[in-house]
């Protein structure tokens, strides 16, 4: 009942994991912005993330300052992405797009 601005979530959490978790939430929370904090590097997880609706990804060997300011994008409208999860989502492309016989 309460106004949540910002929600951060890892991927990693009992009884359900934070892709679940996100789903769930953001379907209910349309105004809630959503930030992954996770040790997961796959561009897969980090694409359905965003998919499900999350507004930023950074991974945990982020330090405070950049949680804080990551937290400050997506409060203010804005994705933001770490290095080591941008870095993730470009490599993702790339074989994405490969084309090998």
């Amino acid at each position: 009942k309460k106004k949540i601005d910002v929600c951060l979530l890892d991927i990693s959490m009992p009884n359900m994991d934070g892709l679940q978790a996100l789903s769930k939430l953001a379907r209910k929370r349309k105004r809630t912005k959503f930030l992954i904090l996770s040790a997961h590097t796959e561009s897969w997880i980090i694409e359905k993330a965003m998919k499900l609706g999350a507004s930023g990804y950074i991974t945990k060997r982020a330090d405070i300052e950049e949680v804080i300011y990551a937290i400050q994008m997506v409060y203010s409208g804005l994705q933001y992405f770490d290095s080591t999860a941008s870095a993730s989502i470009n490599n993702g492309l790339k074989e994405n797009s490969l084309k090998v016989c």
